[in-house]
């Protein structure tokens, strides 16, 4: 399996307005809510320290800031409902099977669709699968498609 995309982002590189399809602020805050689970998971540094440098490194707005530490908490407390839901979804193909990538895209995008307030299901959809297509392989896009639609819609 080629490495993702993100393996060289975590070893030091960071996202700039140049990192392409990042200049939304929003997505931002996503891709760095999954940056942070995917550095958690190979580092088992603890995800709110992890979490807090990587805001500490870019220049995202106080709002953006927030929506991030929002997508983390609600994958905190709700990990287990997140990991049942995308599970079922996949028809038994084991979460720990799936790549890093595609799997936080997936719990980043569910999360959002729990809050009080959640943006609609399509920019969820949609804006999960411009970042696992960025970061992760090229059938990623395709996949988070098709289990957040079953998910969501």
């Amino acid at each position: 399996m080629p490495p993702d995309k993100l393996d060289t982002l975590v070893a030091g590189e960071r996202i700039s307005e140049s990192t392409p399809k990042l200049t939304d602020t929003r997505r931002k805050a996503r891709f760095i809510s999954i940056q942070s689970l995917y550095e958690n998971e190979m580092s088992g540094v603890d995800i709110n320290i992890v979490t807090e440098r990587l805001l500490n490194d870019e220049n995202l707005s106080k709002k953006d800031q927030t929506l991030c530490r929002k997508i983390i908490k609600t994958i905190e407390k709700n990990s287990n409902l997140i990991d049942e839901k995308i599970s079922n979804a996949t028809l038994g193909f084991d979460l720990i099977e799936m790549s890093s990538i595609d799997r936080n895209c997936l719990r980043v995008a569910f999360a959002e669709s729990l809050f009080n307030h959640p943006p609609p299901n399509a920019v969820i959809i949609n804006e999960a699968i411009e970042i696992a297509s960025y970061l992760g392989s090229d059938s990623s896009g395709s996949l988070i498609n098709g289990i957040l639609a079953t998910l969501l819609l």
